[in-house]
């Protein structure tokens, strides 16, 4: 079975303990695609913590369709939000191919997560960096006529490399 993104969500809200919530305002960032901005998973999350009896976190993203960790690296504008420094959290989504072996390059993927984590850690030390797994294509997308035999391949290799 493939996993519901709403899942994913859900397991970043639960990371937002009350005793975290309550010392101080959380701030949040998210670095990603349109898999976290049309999600739209930074709102998702803010909302699902409020609806939770939490203060509402401090939300930012940066999440220009298409783009990889790769493209985040060297990106003014993801740069200067990660240095604005002070988060509590910061969400790192890769492209949705490329933390595969058929389409992608899992080794660039971790590569470029390493850069944002050490470039988060120099300005938010204490910030939980956390990687937000992407999902297999729809059934019918034509990745799977020649790339993927179908979605479970793609998720599982997803899933491995995101491990």
């Amino acid at each position: 079975m493939i996993p519901h993104p709403l899942h994913r969500i859900l397991i970043l809200v639960v990371a937002l303990s009350p005793s975290v919530v309550a010392a101080k305002d959380v701030r949040m960032l998210f670095i990603g695609n349109s898999y976290t901005d049309l999600g739209p998973i930074p709102h998702l999350v803010r909302d699902l913590a409020t609806d939770a009896g939490w203060a509402t976190p401090n939300v930012q993203y940066v999440a220009p369709h298409g783009q990889t960790l790769n493209f985040h690296s060297t990106n003014a504008d993801t740069l200067n939000a990660i240095d604005l420094g002070d988060w509590d959290f910061v969400v790192l989504q890769e492209y949705s191919t490329r933390p595969t072996d058929n389409a992608g390059s899992p080794t660039t993927f971790k590569n470029s997560a390493t850069t944002l984590y050490d470039r988060v850690k120099l300005t938010s030390p204490d910030a939980q960096v956390l990687l937000y797994e992407t999902w297999a294509r729809h059934p019918d997308h034509s990745i799977y006529d020649s790339t993927f035999t179908d979605p479970a391949q793609m998720q599982a290799q997803l899933r491995f490399h995101y491990n």
